[in-house]
């Protein structure tokens, strides 16, 4: 059964130039993403390298989230912007996009966004998106550690203000056959995961991204994980729990419109598999675990 799986329609690019760096925070900001995106959302995504971006090219994903990376090699971004280009692929990327592997900076999109100016974030600073005012809070030594970026285009080039007084507003702009969505603050930095939630929300949106699944019951608890993964003759669905209590679960696949209901027991786990039809062909743990299927 486990052949020709399907990948992923979002991807995360990992910012090896910032973990060698002497100014770590890549590891902090994809924890951030990896939790908000796959516990918090239910949104499973793969990942690939600064350095090895082929896969992206040869396995296009339709959203690729850069997590505040601040530091990037040249040749790993110009790569990223064509792949982007010529794969009608969305991009996020948020906080500063101009600094290079050195951490100096350099002209990036200067013709789409403006000429960019880096600056210190505050304790306190706002999101715009889409209209909603999200507050962004930078604690500890964050306002040491982190920039933000504005940019000086004009209206019609960033199709949209940059910044302005109320707060640092999303960047919505097309590029080629693909689209940038970026966000001048480096919020998975931030002490607010549910800011982080909203702009993922609304780049998920925008590059119509599907995780195969509908959850009915269980989906707003942040400490279950649940994903399904395609493969040509069936499908595989892995539920694990970080919850200190038992969680009624059930889920809808939109492929097949079967729904499965179960108990997922605090810190265990439950996996099962179906076939195209949706009809149960094996249960990890069946003497334990009860699939109910409608």
């Amino acid at each position: 059964m486990f052949q020709d799986r399907a990948l992923e329609d979002i991807a995360a690019v990992f910012p090896y130039s910032n973990d060698f760096s002497n100014r770590k925070l890549a590891f902090d900001a994809t924890t951030t993403m990896t939790r908000v995106l796959s516990y918090q959302l239910k949104m499973p995504f793969r990942a690939a390298s600064e350095y090895h971006l082929d896969a992206l090219e040869d396995l296009p994903a339709k959203l690729i989230v850069l997590p505040s990376a601040h530091n990037i090699d040249d040749q790993a971004w110009n790569k990223l912007i064509r792949i982007v280009r010529n794969t009608g692929a969305t991009l996020l990327a948020t906080g500063p996009i101009s600094l290079d592997a050195y951490w100096k900076q350099v002209p990036r999109l200067a013709a789409e966004l403006g000429e960019a100016e880096l600056q210190n974030v505050r304790r306190e600073e706002m999101l715009i998106v889409q209209g909603a005012a999200l507050p962004v809070s930078f604690g500890g030594r964050r306002i040491a550690e982190l920039l933000k970026e504005v940019r000086g285009g004009s209206g019609e080039a960033v199709a949209g203000p940059g910044h302005n007084r109320s707060g640092d507003a999303v960047v919505d702009i097309p590029l080629g056959n693909g689209r940038l969505l970026w966000c001048p603050l480096p919020v998975e930095l931030n002490e607010r995961t549910d800011t982080v939630a909203e702009l993922y929300r609304y780049a998920i949106d925008a590059a119509r991204c599907e995780s195969g699944m509908k959850w009915i019951q269980g989906g707003e608890i942040a400490g279950v994980y649940g994903r399904k993964l395609r493969f040509k003759d069936g499908f595989l669905y892995v539920f694990v729990s970080e919850f200190g209590w038992n969680v009624n679960i059930e889920v809808k696949d939109t492929d097949t419109e079967a729904t499965y209901a179960f108990t997922l027991e605090k810190e265990r786990s439950v996996l099962f598999a179906a076939d195209t039809a949706g009809r149960l062909i094996s249960v990890y743990r069946p003497e334990e675990v009860q699939i109910e299927r409608s």
